[in-house]
């Protein structure tokens, strides 16, 4: 479920009416699916960055052990 404003919600009925789909939901998604086509530069740009930070956040989980964290912290606090 998601929630949306008038005038998005004209444009999901407006599919519906004319039965390009058949609810308000497949609607939606056509739509989701459409805007994602049309801004395939921006999420193929979005998912190089993601992709970035996943791979420096699993290197500094190889660098950095949370057990040798939490460790630590016990430590300090005794």
């Amino acid at each position: 479920m998601v929630r949306v404003n008038d005038e998005a919600l004209r444009h999901l009925d407006m599919l519906v009416e004319t039965e390009v789909t058949k609810s308000r939901s497949e609607s939606a998604a056509f739509l989701i699916n459409e805007g994602i086509k049309a801004n395939k530069a921006l999420y193929d740009r979005i998912r190089e960055i993601t992709d970035q930070i996943m791979d420096l956040r699993n290197q500094l989980r190889e660098v950095v052990n949370p057990d040798d964290i939490r460790q630590e912290i016990d430590r300090s606090e005794e």
